[in-house]
């Protein structure tokens, strides 16, 4: 049986800066995938989402400490915000789950 993650969706979350993204961003990392952008754009925490559905932990890749939030209340700034993780335990059309993270309210 073949297992694969075939997209990452990030709803109103914020991988760098002050704000949200306000929107569904989608990744599909199947057959590979560019990340692209400026200094400070989010392109390192983007990849560090997609390690936590093969199990890291937030805290094995990013410390929080002094003047820093924790990567999943950075990320998931708000009650709105999400993480899903699609991905396929088979061949079969059926064989499609999907993971959601979302921030708690405490």
């Amino acid at each position: 049986m073949s297992s694969r993650l075939r997209k990452v969706y990030l709803v109103n979350a914020k991988t760098s800066g002050s704000t949200t993204s306000a929107r569904i961003s989608e990744i599909d990392p199947r057959g590979g995938a560019a990340i692209i952008g400026g200094n400070g754009a989010g392109k390192t925490t983007t990849l560090q989402v997609i390690a936590l559905f093969f199990g890291y932990s937030p805290i094995q890749m990013v410390q929080s400490g002094e003047n820093r939030e924790s990567m999943l209340r950075f990320i998931l700034p708000y009650p709105e915000s999400a993480i899903v993780f699609e991905y396929q335990r088979g061949n079969e059309p059926q064989d499609v789950c999907h993971v959601i993270l979302r921030r708690e309210s405490n």
